[in-house]
């Protein structure tokens, strides 16, 4: 059975990559471009159909039977909501489905898969797309639970990004500043530059903590009392810790940027409770704070997207691009040809054939560049960051909805519900965790070398 499935799965892949040997160059691109362009176009295809065209979404979707299962809401708009939102998580489902047959095929052809046939990429996208007009609403909800998941890993994937950039920026204005000259008194001193955006990254934290002790933590609102709490307690003490000597690369611009993060994911947690009692954005109407989830969101997944794709090129030591030193190394060979030996003059005509063979398989190699195994790690890594940025921008645009719908539902329910408080809550407890874990790492195991930066 096992020996049965292997051959089928390396027919597939042969005929996979025949594929892309014969339509790779059509619409060539690299992909390191290219797909960030795709979730960038399907996330303002979705804003459009979720916020713009919202009291039209009616007209357009009633026609097809996937959309059904908003046709029995009584409140107008939230009717029309339920609709835009339907029609966003297909989006978010066609994306999906198309990197993760992208992953497959990368482990097959591998650098040909990636840059090649956006003709046929495209259509295959826009087939999907119509195809799951047809899929019925409550399977849309459970890929909308399914994606809560995979947003929840993409936080971490902000997280990483974040830790990351922080300990970088922090670094290379430290260095900076240590190569003023002190005795020049410069203004510009990089040490202010690093002062004022610590104060800026505590101000917009301070912000978001007011913000959700005023619109939140109400009486008997246990829930938001001890997020809140926990919140301030644990930044105010990985901040002491930061710049306690105890870590050579603590700082305080470090733990300014992730109490903002923290902050912000307290205050959008809370906002996510059903309880009115409890979130004062909360009301029939809708929800107040979906605009700046959505903005906010929206921000760090362009971000996210852009810095992990910029990582995974990075990592995959310029595989993403179309031009690589294979093409080069043979350029320079044309332009430096080597002299026969005596050998090969003395095979007259053979050697002439078997030069000429070679020429053809590299001018073949040319049109379709397959690259090398080593590959298909970063490709397949750059492929999954898209998924679950995908999955994340789907979310965000929905403002977290994952519930049903029925005859009752009202704007109110649209963003609200204990999971996503909890998904939320637990993303953030999981940054913080992992910063005192950079402050801590080197203290606790001092014989090792970390590098976060």
């Amino acid at each position: 059975m096992g020996g049965a499935l292997c051959c089928a799965g390396e027919m597939l892949c042969c005929a996979g990559c025949q594929a892309v040997s014969c339509c790779g160059k059509m619409f060539q691109c690299s992909g390191a471009i290219g797909y960030p362009i795709v979730v960038m176009a399907a996330t303002v295809i979705s804003l459009v159909f979720r916020f713009a065209l919202i009291d039209d979404v009616d007209d357009i979707f009633r026609h097809f039977s996937g959309f059904d299962v908003c046709s029995n809401i009584a409140d107008a708009n939230a009717k029309n909501t339920c609709y835009g939102t339907q029609f966003v998580y297909r989006v978010g489902f066609t994306l999906v489905l198309f990197f993760s047959m992208m992953m497959c095929l990368v482990m097959c052809c591998r650098k040909a898969a990636h840059n090649g046939g956006w003709l046929w990429k495209v259509t295959l996208i826009l087939g999907i797309l119509i195809a799951s007009f047809f899929i019925k609403g409550d399977s849309m909800l459970t890929f909308g639970k399914v994606c809560l998941g995979g947003s929840a890993i993409f936080i971490v994937v902000q997280i990483l990004c974040l830790l990351e950039w922080v300990y970088a920026w922090n670094e290379s204005w430290r260095d900076k500043a240590s190569s003023q000259n002190i005795e020049e008194e410069d203004d510009t001193s990089y040490l202010w530059y690093l002062l004022l955006a610590s104060i800026a990254g505590y101000a917009v934290a301070i912000t978001f903590i007011v913000l959700s002790i005023v619109w939140f933590a109400h009486e008997g609102c246990s829930l938001a009392a001890g997020e809140i709490s926990i919140t301030v307690i644990v930044c105010f003490l990985f901040s002491i810790l930061s710049i306690s000597g105890i870590n050579d690369n603590g700082s305080l611009l470090c733990s300014s940027m992730v109490s903002a993060y923290c902050s912000y994911y307290c205050w959008s947690a809370l906002s996510g409770q059903s309880n009115e009692n409890c979130n004062s954005l909360a009301h029939n109407d809708g929800n107040s704070g979906t605009s700046v989830n959505v903005l906010i969101g929206l921000i760090l997944t362009v971000l996210s997207v852009a810095y992990s794709a910029y990582s995974a090129a990075d990592d995959a030591g310029g595989t993403l691009s179309l031009h690589n030193s294979h093409h080069t190394a043979h350029r320079d060979d044309e332009e430096c040809p080597r002299e026969p030996h005596d050998e090969e003059t003395a095979g007259g005509r053979s050697s002439y054939n078997r030069m000429s063979d070679k020429d053809d398989k590299d001018r073949d190699s040319e049109e379709v560049d397959w690259g090398d195994y080593t590959h298909i790690k970063p490709l397949v890594l750059y492929h999954l960051v898209m998924l679950l940025s995908t999955m994340y921008m789907t979310m965000t645009i929905v403002n977290w909805q994952v519930d049903g719908y029925d005859k009752a539902t009202t704007m109110k329910d649209f963003g609200t519900g204990t999971e996503i408080v909890w998904v939320k809550i637990g993303s953030q407890w999981l940054t913080m965790l992992l910063y005192v874990w950079t402050i801590m790492a080197p203290v606790c195991f001092p014989d090792r070398q970390f590098n976060f930066s």
